[in-house]
């Protein structure tokens, strides 16, 4: 049984209204967080996002507010396909992830991944 609008609302604003971080992956991820393949060195880090990062949800989605930018690279990253959200730096719990619309290779040198206000939208489904 789907929830209603507002019950979708009300999880996304609780689930992404704490400190959640962002991470890219190169490979498909699972519902269960199995299958995701981060970057490792080259200066690759998960970006904090805080609740001010975020818009109130509505309509059953969460936007981001503000844009988000991945630290410099310093070595080659691959290409990430997917954004991963985590409730931690590193390890933590897996809480959604969606595809990028136009992968890039981040290389050294690369500008580093960045999402724009609005671009990033987390779903309740």
């Amino acid at each position: 049984m789907p929830f209603s609008t507002d019950q979708d609302n009300a999880l996304l604003d609780t689930l992404f209204g704490a400190t959640t971080y962002l991470g890219l992956s190169t490979a498909d991820p699972t519902k269960d967080g199995s299958g995701v393949a981060e970057p490792s060195g080259g200066a690759y880090a998960r970006v904090e996002i805080d609740s001010s990062d975020w818009n109130a949800a509505a309509a059953g989605v969460k936007t981001n507010a503000n844009t988000i930018t991945f630290p410099t690279p310093t070595g080659s990253w691959g290409t990430p396909l997917y954004v991963v959200f985590y409730d931690a730096a590193s390890g933590g719990n897996f809480l959604a992830y969606g595809a990028i619309d136009m992968p890039q290779a981040v290389n050294l040198g690369s500008t580093p991944p960045s999402f724009a206000a609005g671009e990033l939208q987390v779903q309740a489904d």
